[in-house]
């Protein structure tokens, strides 16, 4: 399956340690280093910095981290991300939110809708029946 590229995204506010949470971020998710983020520092509502850090890999160690991130999560999250998939996609772009503070905790991406996030995109060459095929596989083989 190819994979053009895989984005990374997540906000640490002035009351987190933003090293500490990107730490995690590379060291849980495969494939990535401290060189591919770069971060944004912004104002929230009532004055208080927010940073905004992102990376952006391309084939073919987007493949990679897509894939690592996957085999990294538990087999529950992986038939959760099957089952709500249609959700998940926006044209050929697969969306995932992983929990932060199970990234920070555990080491562990967590599949979590809300808040509190570290945003995955997936820009996909390939079919939706190809990318339930690939997540299905690896769910199986555990």
């Amino acid at each position: 399956m190819k994979i053009h590229s895989v984005s990374i995204f997540f906000f640490a506010h002035e009351t987190e340690d933003s090293s500490r949470i990107l730490d995690s971020v590379v060291k849980c998710i495969p494939g990535l280093s401290l060189n591919d983020f770069s971060a944004e520092f912004l104002e929230g509502h009532h004055g208080n910095r927010i940073g905004l850090f992102r990376a952006s890999v391309t084939s073919p160690r987007a493949k990679e981290v897509f894939q690592g991130t996957i085999r990294s999560m538990d087999k529950a999250d992986i038939v959760y991300l099957l089952s709500t998939l249609d959700n998940r996609l926006e044209k050929s772009r697969l969306h995932i939110r992983v929990d932060k503070q199970a990234l920070i905790a555990e080491c562990k991406p967590r599949i979590k809708d809300g808040d509190d996030v570290v945003k995955i995109q997936v820009s996909l060459a390939a079919a939706k029946d190809e990318l339930k095929a690939e997540l299905s596989k690896i769910a199986q083989d555990g």
